[in-house]
């Protein structure tokens, strides 16, 4: 069931409530496609945050079948459109959400070169180690890379790995993002390698 549309002095109060740049990406992607599917692409953080946004009232859940299934899909609405525009309007709030995770060099680069679905996808992964709820993290696909170094793998999507650093409580770098076939090559040259050496 659709949302109601939110009176105008309601979207500041929702703006608000919005606390993750992966959030507010997840907005802006849906105001630009107007439907994601409920598919590979939607794993656990990605539903968890949709989930929310329908809690809000931001984003609106689309069936198939029965209204108590899985949605099929989730679909843009007018209060989401509303809330990016103020986001839009006050690049100031923004940049509060774009500071909550530093990013390296490379992770810019690479960034730049995602849609924002999939900078969403990554950011989501990203910031689920802002959370520091290591128990969750095994189950959402975080590797350790190295005892006590505090550097992870992330898997952000079926297609998206990311490299990520823990530098105090809350803090995370991402300092890289490659697609899963480029680190699978990387790993079999590395190995083939290290066979002939």
């Amino acid at each position: 069931m659709p949302a109601q549309l939110f009176p105008k002095e309601a979207i500041p109060g929702l703006a608000a409530k919005i606390d993750s740049l992966a959030e507010l990406l997840v907005l802006r992607h849906l105001q630009k496609e107007t439907f994601v599917l409920n598919g590979p692409d939607v794993g656990p953080r990605m539903a968890s945050i949709l989930h929310r946004l329908t809690g809000l009232g931001l984003v609106d859940p689309g069936y198939e079948g029965e209204s108590t299934d899985r949605p099929s899909m989730w679909l843009g609405n007018g209060n989401g459109s509303r809330v990016v525009r103020a986001f839009d309007a006050s690049p100031t709030v923004q940049e509060t959400l774009v500071s909550r995770v530093v990013l390296g060099h490379r992770a810019r680069t690479a960034m730049s070169s995602l849609t924002e679905w999939e900078q969403a996808q990554v950011l989501a992964a990203v910031e689920l180690l802002q959370s520091g709820e290591k128990a969750s993290w095994e189950a959402e696909g975080v590797e350790s890379l190295g005892e006590g170094k505090q550097v992870y793998l992330l898997r952000a999507s079926p297609e998206l790995r990311a490299f990520a650093r823990v530098k105090a409580p809350g803090e995370v770098e991402l300092f890289d993002i490659v697609r899963e076939d480029t680190l699978q090559m990387f790993l079999e040259r590395n190995l083939a390698g290290s066979r002939v050496g």
